[in-house]
Order: C-alpha cells, then sequence, then structure tokens
C-alpha cells in the first residue's frame, strides 16, 4: 500500500526537539530535521512573509510542521480546505490564534486583537492552492494588513495570486521551492539512518538522491517498497532505479496524474522522450500547435511539471519522466518505443542538442543510433556532458574511441586519476582523427598534471594551482595584481589560500566567480574555495556555500565536486561528533573508488577544523600530512606538519622540538609563509621565547597571512617553564580578565565574587601599593571603615587560599603587605597585557620621531594585537575601571588610525582593515571615517565607498555637523 500524501508528511518530518509547545493544530514532527532549510524559514522575522511553493510529495508540511515546533507557542497553524470560504476560514484563523470569534468576515477584527498581545506571532497557512478567490482574499488582506508583531508563512504547490504593491512588509519574502525542498545525497543518507533504520553507503545515497531527484514523495516509497530487504537487496533496488522502475506508480497515478484527461494523460506519455520540452519540439513531434498551452496548463495544475524560464521550456520530473516511459513501453512495446524515441532524437539532432538526442537514443536501447550519432558527431558529443556513458551497456564502453574518451572524462571527473589515463590511451590507440587526438592528448594531460603535479607550461589555470600545490616559491612574493589574464585571475584565490591569506583569497574570489559558470568545473572549484576560506575565518557561512556546491555537483554529475563538497559539509557541521563520522564515511568512499585526492581532502578538512576547535589531533594531522605528500602537494602537507608541530608545543610532547624543526624547514622549502609562521609560533611555545612568537607575527604581517591559529588557541608569549617556579605573572586585562602563575592558571572560579573583584582591582595596579582604607572605600564604600578593613583582610586571606605553592610567603608572596599597604607583586619575566600596549605605543612614538615610518608601523601592529578588548568588562561601570577603559580605548582607536595611513601606500587592503578597527573602537573618530572613504574610493569599490559616506553623515549628523561642510 502507498500511502496519500497527507500521510507521507509525518514519515519525514522532523524529530522534535526541546522546545516549548506549538500552536494548536501544528502537525506532529517525528522524522529528519533539516537545519539549512529551517535556518533560511528563520529570516521570516524580518522579512515577516514567507512562501514555500513546490509540487505534490516535496514535504511542504514537514518543513513548515518542524519550523513550527522550533518556534514554539506563538504559532497558529491553519490547513486550507476547498471548502473553506471567506467566513469559515476567518473563523478557523481566530481558533487557531485563540481569539474570541463571531460569525462575521472581518479579519481585520482579529488582527487587531493579535497586534494587541505581547511577543513575535506566526500564521502558518498550508495548501493554499485549495482555496478559491473569495477564501485566497483573506489571505491577501492578512499579508497586506498584519500588526508589526505579525509574520505570514504560506505553504502551496503553485504560487499564490497576492498583491503585493501596497503591502507595507518586506519585498522580498522568503521563498522556497522545490530544488530547496530536494533532499541532497547527505541528507538522503541521513533520512535512512537516522529514521528509516536502514542506512545507505555514501554512494548508494547519492544515486538515490540522483534517480529520485531528491523528491521526498519518492524517497518515502522506495523504502516502502525495500523495507526489511537484506542490504544487498536494497543496493541492487538502488541501482535498478537507473531503469524503468514502478514503486511510484500508484502515487503517481492517484495524486499527480488523476483527473488529467485522456489528452493530457496521451501528452505525457508522447513526450516522456525530451529531458527539456519546449513547444516547437513537443508541436514537431506531436504533430499539433497547441502545445505550449498544454505545457503551462500542466505547470498549473502542480503535474510535477516545471518551468524556470516563464514558459521558454519546461522539465517533467525525473521520477515521473521514468514512470511515464514505463507506460509508453508498456503501450508500444521495446520496437515501437525504439522507433518513437527515435523520431524525437532526430528532431534534437536537427536542433543540435545531440547530447540529449545520445540519452534519448540510450534509454530506449537503441544502440546502432548511439554508434551512428558518435560517428557523426563524435567529438561534439565527447567534450560536452558525458554522464550519458552511465547508460550504456558495459559492453559497448569499450567498442568506440568516443565512448572511451567519454568515460575517460567521467572517470576524470570523478576522482579516478588511474583509470581516466587508461581509458584515455585506449582512446588515443584507436583515433585517427588529428582533432580527436588533440583531445584525448588534452585530457591525458589533466590526468597526468593531477597525478603527479607536474604542469605543461600552459599556464592554464588549474596547471597554476597544481604547481602552486607543489611549491609557492615563484608566486607568493610577487602576486600579479594587474594585467593578469583570466587564467591567473582564477588561479589567484588558490595560491592566496595556499600562502595562507584567507581574507585575500575571498577577496580574489569575488573577481574571480564572475569569470566562470558556476556549474563548471572551475565554478565549482572556486565555491570549494570559498566555502573552506570562510571555515577558516570562522564564518557559519561555508555550510551554505558548501551546499551550493554539492547541488551543482549532484545536478551535473560531478563525483568529485560532490564528495568534496560534502566532506566540507561534514567538516562544518554543528555536532563534531557526527561530522566526524561523516568525514569518515566520505573518506571510506574515495578510498573505495581510488579518489586519493578526495580522501586527502576529507582528511586535511577533518585536521583544519579540529584544530579551529581546539581539538586539534596529531594522529589525524600526521595522516593528511601523509596522503598530501603521497600526492606532491607538499604545500598543504607542510600547513600539516606545522599545525601538528603547534599541538606538539601545546601538549609539551618529548618530541615537539623535532617537530618544530621539520615543519620550519619543510614551510621554508616550499615558500609558504603561514605555514612557516605556525612553525615558528611552535619554536616560540617550544623554546619559552615571546621573541619567536613576534617573529612569527612578523612573518605573517609580511605575507599577509591572516590564518593565524595560534591566536585562535589565545596563545600567550611563552612563560619559563613551570618547574623554575619564579612566580612570575601573566596578566591579562584586556578583553576578559585572566591571571597565570608560573605557567598555571589561577583557579579564580573558585573564589567568592567580591574576592574575585579584589584581585582585579589589585592586577589594575600590579605593582604599585594600595592602601588598606582606599582598597576597603573602593570595594564597600557603603559600609563603616572598621567593617570595610576586616572585609579586606578576610577577602585577602581567601585569597591567597588559590596562590601556587611558590608564591607563598617570603619574597615571592603574590599578595604582599608592605605596613598598611597591599600590593600584587610582579617576580622577573611577568607580563601584563595593558603595559605591553603602553610599552607598544611608546615605541611607535620613538619611531616616529626617528623617522622610520616600518619600525613605527611594526610597534602600532603589536599595539593593536595586544588590545583585545576593553578593559576588565567584567567590572561593567565601576569607578575605578571606567576612565582607564576609555582612555586605554581611544588609545587603541588613535593607534590604528595612525597604522592605516602608515598603510596606505604600500598596503591599503591593509588600510582599510586597521581604518575599520579604529572606527569599531571608537565610532566618532573623524580621521577614520575620512581615510577609509579615501582608500575606498583609491581602490574603486564605490560601493563601499558610499556606504562609508553615509555611516560617516550620520555620524555627523548625530554630532549636530552638517554633512557638507564636515565631511569629504
Amino acid at each position: 500500500h502507498e500511502p496519500a500524501e497527507g500521510t507521507l508528511a509525518p514519515l519525514i518530518d522532523p524529530i522534535p526537539g526541546p522546545w516549548s509547545a506549538p500552536g494548536p493544530g501544528v502537525p506532529r514532527s517525528l522524522g529528519l530535521h533539516r537545519d539549512r532549510l529551517t535556518l533560511k524559514l528563520d529570516r521570516i522575522a524580518s522579512a515577516r512573509l514567507g512562501l514555500v511553493i513546490a509540487p505534490a510529495g516535496s514535504g511542504k508540511t514537514a518543513l513548515l510542521a518542524d519550523w513550527a515546533h522550533a518556534q514554539g507557542s506563538g504559532v497558529a497553524w491553519c490547513q486550507a480546505t476547498r471548502e473553506d470560504t471567506r467566513a469559515s476560514l476567518v473563523h478557523r484563523i481566530g481558533l487557531r490564534w485563540g481569539l474570541s470569534v463571531g460569525s462575521g468576515e472581518d479579519i481585520g477584527v482579529l488582527l487587531g486583537q493579535i497586534g494587541n498581545r505581547s511577543g513575535p506571532h506566526v500564521l502558518i497557512l498550508d495548501d493554499v492552492h485549495m482555496l478559491g478567490q473569495a477564501a485566497l482574499q483573506i489571505v491577501q488582506e492578512v499579508v497586506l494588513t498584519m500588526p508589526g508583531n505579525t509574520s505570514v508563512l504560506l505553504g502551496s504547490r503553485r504560487m499564490p495570486e497576492l498583491d503585493l504593491v501596497h503591502s507595507e512588509i518586506s519585498v522580498n519574502p522568503v521563498l522556497l521551492g522545490g530544488d530547496d525542498l530536494r533532499f541532497r545525497s547527505w541528507e538522503v543518507e541521513s533520512l535512512f539512518r537516522e529514521i528509516y533504520g536502514e542506512p545507505l553507503l555514501p554512494d548508494e545515497a547519492a544515486a538515490l538522491a540522483r534517480h529520485t531527484s531528491g523528491w521526498a514523495a519518492a524517497l518515502h516509497l522506495f523504502h516502502l517498497s525495500t523495507t526489511g530487504l537484506p542490504a544487498a537487496a536494497r543496493r541492487r533496488a538502488v541501482a535498478s532505479l537507473a531503469g524503468r522502475n514502478r514503486y511510484a506508480r500508484d502515487y503517481l497515478s492517484r495524486q499527480v496524474l488523476t483527473g488529467l484527461g485522456a489528452d493530457r494523460s496521451e501528452f505525457l506519455r508522447r513526450t516522456a522522450p525530451f529531458e527539456v520540452l519546449t513547444a516547437s519540439r513537443c508541436d514537431a513531434l506531436l504533430g499539433r500547435s497547441d502545445s505550449q498551452w498544454t505545457l503551462q496548463d500542466l505547470v498549473a495544475q502542480q503535474t510535477l511539471t516545471t518551468t524556470d524560464d516563464d514558459g521558454a521550456t519546461f522539465r517533467y520530473h525525473e521520477v515521473l519522466r521514468r514512470h511515464l516511459e514505463a507506460e509508453l513501453e508498456a503501450e508500444l512495446g521495446e520496437a515501437g518505443l525504439r522507433e518513437w524515441y527515435g523520431r524525437a532524437a532526430e528532431l534534437l539532432e536537427a536542433e543540435g542538442a545531440l547530447t540529449e538526442a545520445l540519452r534519448v537514443r540510450a534509454r530506449a536501447r537503441d544502440w546502432q543510433g548511439v554508434r551512428a550519432l558518435l560517428l557523426c558527431s563524435g567529438r561534439e558529443v565527447a567534450s560536452r556532458e558525458v554522464s550519458w556513458t552511465g547508460l550504456l551497456p558495459s559492453s559497448m564502453l569499450h567498442d568506440d574511441p568516443w565512448i572511451e574518451l567519454a568515460q575517460a572524462q567521467r572517470l576524470l571527473v570523478d576522482g579516478q586519476l588511474g583509470p581516466a589515463e587508461e581509458a584515455t590511451r585506449e582512446a588515443l590507440k584507436q583515433f585517427d582523427d588529428p582533432r580527436a587526438v588533440d583531445r584525448a592528448r588534452e585530457l591525458l594531460a589533466v590526468a597526468r598534471a593531477w597525478e603527479s603535479l607536474e604542469c605543461p607550461p600552459t599556464r592554464r589555470w588549474h596547471e597554476q594551482v597544481a604547481e602552486g600545490l607543489r611549491s609557492l616559491r615563484l608566486w607568493v612574493r610577487s602576486p600579479r595584481t594587474g594585467g593578469q589574464s583570466q587564467q591567473d585571475a582564477i588561479a589567484r584565490p588558490f595560491l592566496l589560500l595556499l600562502g595562507g591569506n584567507v581574507l585575500g583569497a575571498l577577496e580574489a574570489h569575488r573577481y574571480a566567480a564572475t569569470l566562470v559558470e558556476e556549474s563548471t568545473p572551475a565554478g565549482m572549484a572556486l565555491g570549494l574555495l570559498q566555502g573552506l576560506a570562510t571555515c577558516l575565518a570562522g564564518d557559519p557561512q561555508s555550510r551554505q556555500l558548501a551546499d551550493a556546491v554539492a547541488t551543482q555537483a549532484e545536478l551535473y554529475d560531478q563525483g568529485w565536486f560532490a564528495r568534496a563538497s560534502r566532506a566540507l559539509l561534514a567538516a562544518t557541521d554543528v555536532d563534531p561528533m557526527r561530522g566526524e563520522e561523516d568525514l569518515r564515511k566520505v573518506r571510506e568512499s574515495c578510498d573505495r573508488r581510488g579518489d586519493s585526492w578526495g580522501a586527502a581532502w576529507a582528511t586535511m578538512l577533518e585536521a583544519l577544523c579540529g584544530v579551529r576547535r581546539e581539538t586539534g589531533d596529531r594522529a589525524t594531522l600526521d595522516e593528511a600530512d601523509q596522503r598530501l605528500r603521497v600526492l606532491g602537494a607538499e604545500v598543504p602537507a607542510a600547513w600539516m606538519a606545522a599545525l601538528e608541530a603547534l599541538v606538539a608545543a601545546r601538549g609539551a610532547a618529548p618530541d615537539s622540538a623535532l617537530r618544530v624543526r621539520a615543519a620550519v624547514a619543510r614551510a621554508q622549502s616550499v615558500a609558504c609563509p603561514g605555514a612557516h609562521a605556525a612553525a615558528i609560533a611552535a619554536s616560540a611555545w617550544v623554546n619559552c621565547d615571546p621573541a619567536r612568537l613576534r617573529m612569527a607575527r612578523a612573518v605573517a604581517h609580511a605575507d599577509s597571512v591572516t590564518f593565524l591559529p595560534w591566536q585562535a588557541w589565545e596563545l600567550a608569549p611563552p612563560l619559563p617553564s613551570a618547574d623554575r617556579r619564579t612566580g612570575a605573572v601573566d596578566l591579562t586585562l584586556l578583553g576578559g580578565f585572566s591571571i597565570v602563575v608560573d605557567g598555571a592558571p589561577l583557579p579564580v572560579v573558585e573564589l567568592r565574587p567580591q574576592v574575585r573583584q579584589l584581585l582585579r582591582l589589585l592586577s589594575l595596579n600590579a605593582g604599585r601599593p594600595m592602601h588598606r582604607e582606599q582598597l576597603a572605600e573602593l570595594m564597600w564604600p557603603q559600609q563603616p571603615p572598621s567593617d570595610g578593613i576586616h572585609r579586606l583582610q578576610v577577602a585577602i586571606s581567601a585569597l591567597r587560599q588559590v596562590v601556587p605553592d611558590s608564591c607563598v610567603g617570603g619574597a615571592n608572596a603574590l599578595v604582599e603587605r608592605d605596613g598598611e599597604c597591599y600590593r600584587l607583586r610582579l617576580a622577573p619575566g611577568s607580563r601584563v597585557d595593558v603595559h605591553e600596549f603602553s610599552t607598544a605605543l611608546i615605541r611607535a612614538r620613538q619611531a616616529r620621531r626617528a623617522g622610520d615610518p616600518q619600525a613605527q608601523a611594526a610597534a602600532l601592529q603589536d599595539a593593536l594585537e595586544w588590545y583585545t578588548g576593553d578593559l576588565l568588562p567584567e567590572d561593567g561601570p565601576a569607578e575605578w575601571v571606567v576612565e582607564g577603559r576609555d582612555q586605554l580605548r581611544a588609545q587603541a582607536s588613535v593607534a590604528a588610525t595612525s597604522l592605516a595611513e602608515l598603510l596606505c601606500e604600500r598596503d591599503p587592503r591593509g588600510a582599510v582593515a586597521a581604518a575599520e578597527r579604529a572606527l569599531g573602537l571608537d565610532g566618532y573618530n573623524d580621521a577614520a571615517w575620512q581615510l577609509l572613504i579615501a582608500l575606498h574610493d583609491r581602490l574603486g569599490d564605490r560601493a563601499r565607498a558610499e556606504r562609508a559616506r553615509g555611516g560617516y553623515a550620520d555620524v555627523l549628523q548625530e554630532l549636530g555637523v552638517n554633512p557638507d561642510q564636515g565631511g569629504p
């Protein structure tokens, strides 16, 4: 038995979470949660209108229910029906909102009551396509007149006819369509593992997603038809989907095709050969002249027929097309089907749609026609999309050199370099056409390039990237910024990222992405680069970027990019344990297929994300290093070695010094500045040498390296080892308080709040004595002096309980008493970040007087690195900290402005970053505003320059200054 759509929804609904109870009428939530969709719906809070428009069986109700459960209370759910009138719909909406409703039709009364309630409210109206014109008018009125605390979310099979011209809500509503709801391959895998309890291998899930186009109903029906079968039988069932199957027959007949009539049903069956339908194609094949009207009517009736270009072309859903093919074969027989498909293929060939024509002949098992087409037009077909080779029987794959070459290209995009090279060599043996030989040799060169990274000097973008994977020596010191070719521009972001300049790579990506189509290998590679760069920058948008690449890769049958984007999605999963498991599966899938680059990529992502999450695992880093070195990718391998050295040094591993020396040498040998800086930072940690950490920063700054993993770990300048027990103190007062004594953090969390506050007060005045009456007055101003002094003595005693033994008593006492004064003692080797900040500013002033702008810039950069945030933010508006906090913030803003001025000529983008930091610290910094506007103008970034001018004008207006007189 195949259930109707209404019974499908609960089975593919999301798993309920620990939320408050949803409003009345919200369907149960029992299945897979897809956060990539619910996160998009979250934008409804600002857009105030959302629409989920998709065909039957797409999982609209499931998604809406999932999102409603996550919102909890404040959601009114209403299911539209064909019987709804204006009055009945108003009445039911009111009941769902828990409002008193009468028998009238005035929706304005209900909206007025909602407007008087506190908190946000959402109306979810599902199955809007069921409503007649009168009831739909109520939806129009709700959208146009809803109060400011209300949002509307609509679910429908087709776009409702709403006039938003006079609406005060956002003109850009949240819109999710059928392609958004389509299950991605990793979601199919999760669905069968977590909900159905019948796991699929990643390759099987990808095949199932491809054959069903991710249609929720088809996935569920496949599950019903295979439930309880052994794993081997289910694998065979997945493989059989490439042919004509009947598992969704009843559902399609009942939910999609019912009521179409004989003419429409015949039209669907007879035009099933076309993957892309146009009115002219259908008219020519059927001998009629009304195909345009018929196709538009099929779209309107939601028969799994779609158009993405306002009726120029149309498509049938893949599952529907296979169902129609099966019906047509039953009607015509195998010979009749082959003849009919042959007529369709001839029309396509006449149009020049050769690849689609070849697939049409292959689906009809017209192997003679396939050979004839390849004989006449093999070069044109084989140079385009090559997924058609998967439709051919294995016996044909070696019969024709063009098939062999297309198969080689398919193996290449799947990451199977060895088999791709072998297939290309076999094709070369059979070709005598010079153009065919040239095409085969070009493909062979690509396969060889990625097997050995030894590239011919043709300077194509992928060859430059391959060369950069081996060494950056010839590029990174003088990256070409002007007069570059298109190939150079595409390669540039990859080379910047390899060097560690994440922000520069993202900037270069913006231009490179305009040069290629998203669906090409170059476009997908750039998409992966953008996803990895945003991941390293800590931007959660990386998941959306990876999803976009995965969608393109699955649509165009690019196996390597599909697995690579799946690995990036797993690496950025909010659940690290689930992400690690998914990465392991991707790596195993790559290993099974012989995809060495894919396996290395997945391992490298796992290692990088471990470092970013501060859970770096040496074994994973070492495995990634080994895999990359086997491939000859010495630059990313040097990164893995440097990160492993950092992890070893941080954990004081016995071999850390050896690892550090090797990492420094490898980074230098491939001229990778980012890996070199990371290795030097590890050396600083091993040798307890703050100067080396400063050297690491200098190396990074010289080459604009912005991926600084040791800063993510908040590594302070190394201190003498703890076994010396010197009592040295490391005080952090900026951005948050911490105190480290002899290399060990002081457990201040064990102290009472007032004792912690006393410690911060003493730390702010570290090294200076404070009279006990002054301390008592600052700490307990409302208490009599005698009570305040008593409380102070108790607090000092409690404070000394958490001080290490090396600092208790004698000359090493952390809190010293001198007569009636107390002070926090700073032993030799101690460090206070506020002092370091001030010292760096002094060096900058000295360098300016000496006329040394480079030393001045380095000192200002050092000062800004020390300034990690406001002074003692834990103490809020306490009088004893506010004045110093404001003074330090102002000094940091001025320092950033001065740095921006120094960087204007040699590093304008670095100057922009410094000016933006100055404004982040002091939004009224006039010099920083003017400098930022001038820098954007110089860089030709008009949009950002205008935004800066607008921000500056707002500030001047706030200060009561005329922008025309006060701004540039």
